[in-house]
């Protein structure tokens, strides 16, 4: 029966109206939603349709990344497999989404947090444009925030360790310069301390001078900081 109802599905999504067709995109996202792993069977057909019409400005853009999150979701740790045919497409929206407001660009981060531990091999190509995204005065505020949340959010799962430097300065800046980012660039922060503990000793100086101009206070940022000061774990106090 599912198998019916896919093939039939795919068929018409071919042969349909946009409109119709980013209908029938996100039934297929409640679908996968439903029926889970059981849909393994039919994933390499549908990742063909993908590919096929995940392409540059098309309006179905948003609707085909809820779909790809669906199928992450549903397969957790095997979703992995898929990822390669999926980066080019991932970046491309990372990098040049000309959507309103970047819209799909807000779609795509909120997929990444979802993708998690799976993400772990193309770290060194999808953690690059989400810093360039928070790091830009001329990306829309409410896709900065996100791209920080992402990156606090994914750091419970992926080791960001080899990425310090290109990830901190950038956070300090943003700091510095964006006193409407900074409660979520310190969360931020703060997550990337727990990940290096005595590693980020070297950082604390540059920190301190920002966090001193603007009188910026945040409790778990000076906890993890003083720990790691003091030689520490930060592991002992995660949940302050």
């Amino acid at each position: 029966y599912i198998s019916q109802v896919i093939h039939s599905m795919m068929t018409v999504i071919r042969t349909s109206d946009n409109a119709f067709r980013d209908f029938l995109f996100g039934q297929l996202g409640s679908l996968i939603g439903i029926v889970k792993q059981h849909i393994r069977n039919y994933l390499d057909d549908i990742f063909t349709l993908i590919k096929e019409f995940w392409v540059p400005d098309s309006p179905l853009q948003s609707t085909i990344i809820l779909l790809v999150e669906a199928i992450a979701v549903a397969l957790g740790s095997e979703f992995k497999v898929y990822l390669p045919q999926l980066v080019p497409h991932i970046l491309r929206v990372l990098t040049q989404d000309s959507s309103r407001d970047k819209q799909v660009t807000h779609k795509m981060l909120a997929a990444l947090v979802n993708f998690g531990s799976t993400l772990d091999d193309y770290i060194h190509l999808v953690l690059p444009p989400m810093v360039k995204l928070f790091d830009s005065p001329e990306v829309p505020w409410s896709v900065r925030k996100t791209s920080l949340e992402a990156i606090d959010k994914l750091s419970d799962t992926l080791d960001f360790s080899d990425y310090a430097g290109r990830i901190i300065h950038p956070l300090v800046r943003c700091i510095d310069t964006s006193p409407d980012l900074r409660p979520a660039a310190m969360d931020c922060l703060a997550a990337i301390v727990l990940q290096l503990g005595k590693k980020f000793k070297i950082f604390i100086p540059m920190v301190e001078r920002v966090l001193r101009k603007h009188r910026i206070s945040h409790q778990r940022y000076e906890l993890l900081a003083t720990r790691v000061l003091k030689g520490g774990s930060t592991f002992e106090i995660e949940d302050p």
